[in-house]
């Protein structure tokens, strides 16, 4: 589905530049700028009123690039690439696999055995990322895909660098985050002696390295490994800036505890926003203000996640 996303952002541009008025107002500047017949114009539709055609028609078009934006979220981190993992609902409580299940043979009329697994993991549908973008309202009002495209593409690799960072931490589960990669991982000192210690399924395992290591991972016998990922000790290999340098995590996927709920973007009220450009530095920045010519833009990705006992090892590379 070619830029699904496209309703779900375009009605964020709209709403940016009236402040976010989802009046008539919008709608009409909506019609004016993609036409009268887009998804994003029956969206607007859909706010005044769900119940007609053009409303309905909003609604599932507002779902369908909603999940598409989210989608792209997931497949850019992670969580997204890794193998085997299972994904369940929140609120649910889950019988995890603490060891291999195998069904065996059973004679004709009698009883099979029961397996119920260990329950106990049970994921929240209120931990998220969520961060505060600045932008210009050049951007805003740029016309083409130039807004869309931007605004799509730094929001989906914010929120996919945060779930990231969260996932290789070494933080405790909280109600606010799920707990880190770091925080459960059996330690090694090497990747040979990180592979002994696995517990974990082999076979749906993957290997998370920082670009930088798996440069240097490369030789002569290991020529699939890119900064971008590939392969690695026989294992795929996933590539994230979240990774620390120097060391690489050997992760059973069907270990990993997954829910990816919805995403969430609106437009911030005017004010002045303590801005970080990157070097830890944090600069006042006024927003939504004719004085300014800039424009604030709220996302968030909920999103939650547990490991089963054996899920990983962490190994520092000499």
């Amino acid at each position: 589905m070619k830029n699904n996303h496209q309703t779900f952002i375009r009605s964020l541009i709209a709403k940016a530049i009236f402040d976010g008025n989802t009046a008539e107002a919008v709608a009409q500047y909506a019609k004016k700028r993609w036409g009268e017949d887009t998804d994003v114009v029956k969206v607007f539709k859909s706010l005044e009123n769900p119940l007609t055609t053009d409303g309905a028609a909003g609604l599932v078009a507002e779902t369908l690039s909603r999940a598409a934006f989210v989608h792209a979220v997931f497949t850019g981190s992670i969580l997204g690439q890794l193998q085997g993992l299972i994904r369940v609902p929140a609120l649910t409580r889950v019988n995890v696999e603490t060891a291999p299940i195998t069904a065996p043979f059973v004679a004709e009329f009698a009883p099979a055995p029961a397996y119920q697994g260990a329950f106990g993991v049970s994921l929240s549908n209120k931990r998220k990322v969520a961060l505060v973008a600045i932008l210009s309202a050049e951007l805003l009002r740029a016309t083409g895909d130039a807004a869309e495209n931007v605004i799509t593409a730094q929001l989906q690799r914010a929120l996919s660098r945060g779930l990231d960072a969260a996932f290789v931490g070494n933080q405790a589960r909280s109600p606010v985050t799920p707990t880190g990669l770091a925080a459960v991982a059996t330690a090694a000192a090497s990747f040979e002696a990180g592979v002994e210690a696995f517990t974990g399924d082999l076979t749906t395992a993957s290997v998370l390295v920082n670009p930088l290591t798996a440069v240097n991972l490369r030789s002569a016998s290991e020529t699939g490994i890119t900064a971008k990922g590939g392969f690695y000790g026989g294992m795929p290999a996933i590539a994230s800036y979240s990774v620390p340098a120097g060391k690489v995590f050997i992760v059973d996927g069907s270990r990993v505890v997954a829910f990816l709920g919805d995403a969430e973007l609106d437009v911030a009220s005017a004010g002045t926003f303590p801005v970080d450009d990157g070097t830890g530095t944090a600069t006042a920045v006024q927003t939504g203000m004719f004085q300014s010519g800039q424009q604030a833009i709220k996302a968030a990705q909920y999103a939650d996640w547990d490991f089963v006992t054996g899920a990983a090892v962490e190994v520092s590379l000499a």
